[in-house]
């Protein structure tokens, strides 16, 4: 690893003054607090693993502050993974607040205010750019600042993992550009928020079966309208397989699929019975509700139905009653 600041190289008058700058200049802008008096003594080493950053940091007690201002000054659009290996770090960002010990991981998200306030510590700095977690970042942040217990669940086995793959970028035997392994710790963060992990968070729970459920129902609501609503990316976005969200709905009366095909024959359905939408092409609506070949839609239509879109609308526009002119208009006439 790249040495970033040593503060034994310097007088200790200055050296606490040397590590703010370094924390400011090797993160993102960041107010850094000490307990008044005390001696201060830090450590920082870095080094890259493909598009990942890996800090070791060793240092006296010391509180790293980001502010609203440091947000609105720089923001890379992190998530950093912190692993503990000594010492005690308080996490605090948003409405949660959590203290780690030795083996625990904590998350953190660079866009948002946080304060971290370390006893002496050792500590693994695993930096990840939130754009790599893809529909998964939204759900990690709002997992930060929990302490997620080192000695139990999957942090158990990630914990020496990472600590592993911070000391083989230091004696070399981990490429840094090893693309696989930064692949590796993405998907591990991951699962640290999924299932398999928040089986260890102390703060939180695991939303039950019925909640997940109702939740996932109405992600499925909100994303009618996207042709590439699959399986795939409604697990994603919940943290959960698709074998487990294909379980989910194992006891309704319509399999997954089924149930976002319906919901969009339904949504067609009120659109060809709007009196509003009579002139719009039923080429449209189909698209519009995620159907994008007509000749699927109109047989999946009359399948479910038992007449055409055309049909459907054509009836809907007989009992339509006229309007209120139209109404007046002939109440005259006669």
């Amino acid at each position: 690893m790249t040495i970033l600041c040593d503060t034994g190289a310097v007088e200790p008058c200055d050296r606490f003054e040397l590590w703010s700058q370094a924390l400011a200049s090797s993160f993102f802008p960041v107010r850094v607090e000490r307990p008044p008096k005390a001696p201060f003594n830090g450590r920082l080493a870095g080094h890259s693993l493909g598009p990942l950053q890996i800090f070791h940091v060793t240092a006296s007690a010391s509180a790293p502050v980001r502010t609203e201002a440091c947000v609105r000054e720089g923001d890379p659009g992190h998530l950093q993974v912190h692993l503990l290996r000594r010492g005690r770090c308080r996490a605090t960002q948003e409405d949660r607040s959590s203290e780690a010990r030795a083996g625990d991981i904590t998350l953190i998200v660079s866009s948002r205010p946080f304060t971290l306030r370390a006893s002496g510590h050792d500590l693994l700095i695993f930096s990840l750019p939130l754009r790599l977690l893809g529909p998964y970042a939204r759900r990690i942040g709002r997992s930060t600042a929990i302490r997620i217990p080192g000695d139990r669940g999957l942090a158990a086995r990630v914990g020496p993992f990472l600590s592993g793959l911070a000391d083989g970028l230091r004696d070399g035997s981990v490429a840094p550009d090893d693309v696989a392994l930064a692949d590796g710790v993405l998907a591990l963060t991951r699962a640290l928020c999924g299932p398999s992990g928040l089986d260890g968070l102390g703060d939180v729970r695991v939303t039950p079966s019925g909640g997940l459920l109702t939740a996932v129902k109405s992600y499925i609501e909100n994303h009618l309208h996207e042709p590439g609503l699959r399986p795939e990316t409604i697990a994603a976005a919940h943290f959960v397989s698709t074998r487990h969200l294909h379980k989910l709905f194992e006891a309704e009366e319509l399999t997954l699929f089924r149930y976002i095909q319906h919901r969009r024959l339904q949504r067609c359905c009120d659109d060809l019975r709007d009196p509003g939408r009579a002139d719009e092409p039923i080429a449209s609506i189909a698209a519009r509700w995620g159907f994008r070949n007509r000749d699927v839609f109109t047989r999946l239509f009359r399948t479910s139905y038992g007449m055409t879109p055309q049909e459907l609308r054509a009836q809907a526009l007989q009992r339509t009653p006229p309007p209120f002119q139209a109404r007046e208009a002939a109440r005259d006439d006669s």
